[in-house]
């Protein structure tokens, strides 16, 4: 009796999981999704646009994958990105949220915000803000102009020895958003500064990383 209660649970969990990741009617076709993982498996993080071409090449430029219980759509192709960015961009404006995310921030804030009200408000007073610092005015030019002097000059020290460029050109662009909110640039060599845009860096991996879409997924579901 025990073995077939047990069955019985087993084959109807089997057919919830089935139904959780069978794909709704007119939904784009791809990959075949595990339980719980969805396709995470199949996609390499540290390089995902390697196995999202070869998705493409097989289901074509418009097709879906599972990251852990949620579903996602995957566009390629310059004339399907304008349909979807330009054409329909207030259909498609929302973000993706996850428990990861919204334990984080609250769900406040610009990058990852729902869209809705609350994210036109926080929009338009971001960018009076900025504009009050200088974004889209002359001096906004000039901070560019004064950053890109520093930028070459630190290419010309280095000139003779293989470099990373990732790093100077971060640098040089976190400088420039400091120098018009905060009135000032720091030292490429400066420690300190190099290990905040390294935090910043390690969170945003966390947060696109392989546990921020299972996790979230586990805990959705128990």
């Amino acid at each position: 009796m025990e073995l077939s209660t047990a069955l019985l649970l087993g084959l109807l969990l089997l057919a919830l999981l089935w139904k959780k990741f069978s794909r709704p009617k007119d939904f784009p076709p791809g990959p075949l999704a595990l339980p719980v993982l969805g396709n995470i498996l199949q996609i390499d993080f540290s390089n995902p646009l390697k196995n999202l071409k070869e998705f493409s090449k097989v289901y074509g430029p418009v097709y879906s994958i599972y990251l852990g219980f949620t579903p996602a759509v995957v566009i390629q192709g310059f004339k399907d990105l304008k349909e979807v960015l330009v054409n329909k961009g207030i259909d498609f404006a929302d973000r993706p949220q996850n428990r990861l995310i919204e334990a984080i921030n609250g769900n406040k804030g610009l990058v990852v915000a729902r869209y809705g009200r609350a994210w036109k408000e926080h929009r338009n007073f971001t960018l009076s803000t900025l504009r009050n610092f200088g974004l889209g005015k002359k001096s906004m030019e000039e901070r560019i102009h004064e950053e890109s002097v520093y930028l070459i000059e630190e290419f010309r020290k280095k000139q003779d020895t293989l470099v990373d460029p990732h790093f100077v050109i971060d640098n040089a662009v976190s400088n420039i958003i400091c120098s018009i909110v905060f009135g000032r640039r720091d030292d490429y060599n400066d420690t300190t500064f190099r290990d905040i845009l390294n935090i910043v860096h390690e969170n945003m991996k966390l947060a696109t990383g392989f546990w921020a879409q299972v996790g979230p997924s586990l805990v959705v579901q128990s």
